[in-house]
């Protein structure tokens, strides 16, 4: 089954510093999210959980959610680790 997904978030971050060039934050917002399902695969489950055989797009905006850390290591140079939950 072939199936392509994206999607584009807005969303606002609450940053707390924890140490020098370490943090934590939250972010919340929405999402916009896109499927494209190739109906020479198989069938597929759309976003309400009906299966379908001749799906081809599907589209929606909807809430995002996360949480994650991360650490400079310089003002040019960091890591990032985040959960995101696209509802």
């Amino acid at each position: 089954m072939k199936v392509k997904n994206y999607a584009i978030d807005l969303v606002a971050k609450l940053i707390v510093p924890v140490a020098e060039g370490f943090g934590i934050y939250a972010k919340a917002g929405g999402a916009y999210f896109h499927s494209e399902y190739d109906p020479n695969s198989g069938s597929f489950v759309n976003l309400d959980g009906v299966t379908v055989s001749n799906f081809t797009t599907a589209s929606h905006f909807g809430p995002a959610y996360g949480v994650g850390a991360f650490y400079e290591f310089n003002q040019n140079l960091g890591i990032d680790l985040a959960w995101m939950h696209y509802s």
